[in-house]
């Protein structure tokens, strides 16, 4: 747009305005980068969480947007890969973003990449609560390292009534630390499924954010309401189908976002646990939606029903040949398309098998894999790399 305002002003050697309409911009605009996500975790035999680890392969959004950035520090984008990092206790973690070019024009989304990280990173957390036998909530309290985090969550477990029973719905819960925005946010939500049809009701959230000081109490909650409706826009509407190279969306009739009577009602709690210090606060209701509400329709319809990925036991052997039990592995290879770019069974049930795309993206290991490294990618356990395209 700014390119061919650029163009026509050169040409007329008068000021333009360029204004898209809903179809040029549907079909023409940077889309969410398509992400392949892959996560283990290692559960020792006393019960304990004791390894994680998460793999991001995705396109670039500083290649496009930003390619000086990009430049300085080649093999990780950083708001890609924001999120994947969270303040949980466990010993042994390691995070890995690969870059691949997919072909599709990509662009910075709302919350950047917290919008599909913090979707696989809460989502695997509730698989590894549901191995444990533990309850979800529960265990995000007991691995949490950060005291503002505990905070946060346990008075959204207060205020959600998580463990009154509910009958016929389910609740689902998430986590973002917020990062460098310094603002941590939990959410609840309580849904239901209709049987029947797989549709998807969204009755209440809650959540609880710490912006550390609140200097505009009323607006910050206007942000977390607009970002919640946002990310369950995301979660269980928005889509883009591409074939041919051709988007096939172009309106609001075949781009459904939620109507006025299917906004849940939302209760915001903000909690002020760093006085003195200020935070971005703009985007965090978003952050949490996708998992949240992926996490409540996981326990709506067990994992026997609708997996959320795949669970094992990893055996080895040492030297001698004895074989000792390393704990359960478990393994969930989260393959969505961003919002521009998510399958349509997406809209029914998370990670169902009979709804698979018939594509997939296969996850190598980079093909040059480079040590390069600041202190804060070192700190985060972050591998940097290029890979070939499959």
């Amino acid at each position: 747009m700014t390119a061919e305002a650029v163009v026509l002003s050169k040409a007329t050697n008068k000021p333009v305005k360029v204004i898209w309409s809903r179809e040029d911009d549907v079909k023409h605009g940077a889309y969410r980068p398509l992400t392949a996500q892959r996560m283990d975790a290692a559960i020792a035999a006393d019960g304990k969480l004791t390894a994680w680890s998460h793999r991001l392969v995705a396109d670039s959004v500083l290649v496009r947007a930003r390619k000086v950035v990009w430049d300085k520090s080649p093999g990780l984008d950083g708001s890609v890969a924001v999120g994947m990092v969270q303040p949980y206790g466990i010993a042994n973690k390691h995070h890995e973003y690969v870059h691949q070019l997919g072909g599709v024009p990509v662009g910075y989304w709302n919350a950047v990449g917290n919008g599909f990280t913090i979707f696989a990173v809460e989502s695997f957390m509730d698989e590894v609560a549901a191995k444990m036998k533990k309850d979800p909530l529960q265990l995000r309290i007991e691995l949490m390292t950060d005291p503002r985090g505990k905070i946060v969550l346990e008075q959204l477990r207060k205020v959600s009534a998580w463990d009154r029973p509910r009958e016929g719905r389910a609740l689902g819960v998430a986590y973002n630390h917020g990062g460098a925005w310094n603002c941590q946010i939990g959410e609840v939500v309580e849904v239901s499924v209709d049987r029947a049809s797989g549709a998807i009701k969204v009755h209440k959230v809650w959540a609880v954010a710490d912006p550390g000081t609140a200097i505009q109490p009323k607006h910050l909650r206007q942000q977390l309401e607009t970002g919640i409706i946002w990310g369950m826009s995301a979660g269980l509407r928005e889509q883009i189908v591409i074939k041919g190279g051709e988007v096939q969306h172009s309106n609001f009739y075949d781009y459904p976002v939620p109507r006025m009577d299917e906004v849940p009602e939302i209760e915001i709690h903000i909690v002020e646990g760093a006085q003195g210090q200020v935070s971005g606060a703009g985007q965090i209701g978003v952050r949490d939606g996708p998992g949240v509400r992926a996490h409540a329709q996981a326990r709506e319809h067990p994992l026997a029903e609708c997996g959320q990925g795949r669970a094992g036991v990893l055996a080895a052997q040492d030297a001698g040949g004895a074989e000792h039990d390393h704990g359960a592995v478990l393994h969930a290879e989260f393959q969505r398309r961003g919002a521009g770019q998510q399958p349509r069974w997406r809209r029914q049930w998370p990670w169902c098998r009979a709804r698979r795309p018939r594509w997939q993206l296969r996850v190598r290991q980079p093909t040059t894999p480079t040590t390069q490294c600041d202190s804060g990618c070192r700190a985060a356990g972050f591998r940097r790399g290029t890979r070939r395209q499959p």
